[in-house]
């Protein structure tokens, strides 16, 4: 009796299986045919935004151009140039955020590439927020698109110096300039680059992270200080976050010039000395050191044979460059003939903290006595003195 019953119910069902068949033949037989049912349709389910999480740098505005949240929207139906979108979730959101094609999709495109990017007149603070988590609904489209855009910061310049000190004639010198991730930004590798600076001769080695800039033997009085301007990037978004600095090169100075003397008058004086005078002015003359401070300080001097208290100076010393006036003590003279005297006098000046630096120099002074009536003889005997001295014919009197 079960081996009967079960062989019953077998037959019941599959004639109601079969039954059932038939029903669906024939119910999809009639859609068919009244065209409400059509082979190879799909689903339409709007348009699709392919996003991820992306990093924007703080500080400065983020465009189609330079966003690196760049992602897809496609559409079956095209004309992705109406799609709105609307961006909620971070306070704010959607007055910070926007969505902006590369360029502009025609009526049949179906993808596009399309950007996050900031809103007009708007910046991240990376010290205020660092991270916004925010959704994206392109119209018609089933569901919101999740985005976390996290802020970082520009790379640091480490120990950056604002002034730097280098002596003159030093042979290449190397200042380091080192650079790290900013807040927000993985570690990585940093570009730092001299964009400019106002000495032009500077050699640059480019390491990891590290800039080495090379300064070639400068002389200080060609060339006293210069600027150089510096900038820090991310290799991998060069454009995005830039750290820029300056820094100033004072070029310190050291004692390598000697004193020079200049006189700005003819090197051959005739003096008429007055009578009964106890000083006469004779001529000035200017020593100069291009040196700074007391590498410029130097000792001055003349002499002349035989005569050493005859001629004085204003002065023995100077800094820099200084003027010195010689004067002739015409009481020291003695001619008794009337006929006063054709001199040889020698300045010299010398570096202070260096005697090995010094200049010299000659004049010929010739003094007159007004009242001797053979004193244009002194004139004639300068000029034939001056032709001697060339010579280095040391002192002649007449």
């Amino acid at each position: 009796m079960r081996q009967l019953s079960r062989v019953v119910k077998i037959e019941f069902f599959s004639s109601v299986a079969l039954k059932m068949n038939k029903l669906v033949v024939f119910a999809l037989f009639t859609l068919l045919s009244s065209g409400q049912v059509q082979l190879g349709a799909t689903v339409n389910e709007g348009p699709v935004l392919k996003a991820e999480d992306c990093y924007m740098p703080e500080g400065v505005p983020i465009t189609k151009k330079n966003s690196s949240c760049e992602y897809t929207i496609s559409s079956a139906e095209g004309h992705l140039a109406n799609i709105t979108f609307t961006i909620e979730g971070a306070p704010n959101a959607g007055d910070i955020f926007e969505m902006r094609y590369l360029q502009p999709p025609g009526n049949m495109s179906t993808t596009k590439i399309i950007f996050l990017v900031l809103k007009d007149n708007q910046i991240l603070d990376y010290e205020t927020q660092t991270r916004f988590d925010i959704t994206v609904l392109a119209e018609g489209a089933s569901e919101k698109v999740p985005i976390t855009v996290y802020v970082y910061q520009a790379p640091v310049l480490i120990d950056f110096p604002s002034i730097v000190e280098i002596e003159e004639e030093q042979d290449n010198t190397t200042l380091t300039i080192s650079g790290t991730a900013g807040g927000g930004h993985a570690p990585g590798n940093i570009s730092i680059s001299v964009i400019r600076s106002t000495f032009s001769h500077l050699k640059l080695g480019h390491g990891i992270n590290t800039l080495d800039i090379v300064v070639p033997t400068i002389d200080r009085e060609m060339l006293h200080s210069f600027a150089v301007y510096v900038e820090a990037k991310y290799y991998e978004a060069p454009n995005r976050a830039v750290a820029g600095k300056s820094f100033k090169v004072n070029v310190i100075d050291i004692d390598d010039n000697p004193p020079k003397i200049k006189v700005p008058g003819p090197r051959q004086i005739e003096v008429t000395v007055p009578q009964n005078a106890t000083s006469v002015f004779v001529t000035n003359f200017t020593v100069s050191d291009p040196d700074q401070d007391q590498n410029s300080a130097f000792s001055v001097s003349l002499s002349t044979p035989d005569f050493q208290s005859l001629f004085q100076l204003s002065a023995s010393s100077g800094v820099g460059e200084e003027t010195f006036d010689i004067t002739v003590d015409p009481t020291k003279v003695h001619d008794s003939d009337g006929i006063w005297n054709t001199f040889v006098v020698e300045l010299h000046a010398k570096g202070v903290n260096n005697e090995n630096f010094e200049d010299s120099l000659s004049i010929i002074v010739t003094l007159n006595n007004p009242n001797s009536a053979s004193a244009a003889l002194g004139t004639a005997s300068a000029i034939f003195f001056s032709i001697l001295v060339n010579k280095v014919v040391p002192l002649i009197f007449f």
